[in-house]
């Protein structure tokens, strides 16, 4: 008898656990990808090229999508306009092309705002040497 409540109470922790998951996997699939607090008025796209894993970020040319390395080339945009390349950014990382795309915060002049994102565009900044 004592094993058997255990057991609905096992039951019952599955279900409310599965039942989290799915509203959170439904939240999630409506309200889009970018489920973060936007701070600031300007915006880069990020994400790594799953092809080499480098960090890129989103251009347009001529109607185009273009994944660049250096981020002086990225398309800033207003935080109005995010609606517009999201859909393309979501079709890129759908066949592969990027993977875990998300928003970087920019000033006015395009310079990156938080300092991982600074450290993150600039590359490695550690020297190796070669066992000889």
């Amino acid at each position: 008898m004592l094993y058997y409540k255990y057991n609905i109470k096992i039951k019952y922790n599955y279900l409310f656990c599965f039942f989290c998951s799915f509203n959170m996997l439904i939240f999630t699939k409506f309200m889009g990808k970018i489920l973060k607090k936007l701070k600031g008025d300007y915006f880069f796209y990020s994400a790594n090229r799953l092809k080499d894993g480098k960090v890129v970020f989103l251009s347009i040319k001529k109607n185009k999508t273009i994944w660049q390395e250096v981020c002086a080339n990225a398309l800033k945009m207003k935080r109005s306009e995010i609606e517009l390349y999201e859909s393309k950014v979501i079709t890129d990382e759908k066949n592969c092309i990027i993977v875990g795309p998300y928003l970087v915060e920019v000033t006015v002049n395009g310079e990156i705002v938080k300092l991982r994102e600074k450290i993150r565009s600039n590359g490695l900044n550690i020297s190796y040497k070669n066992n000889v």
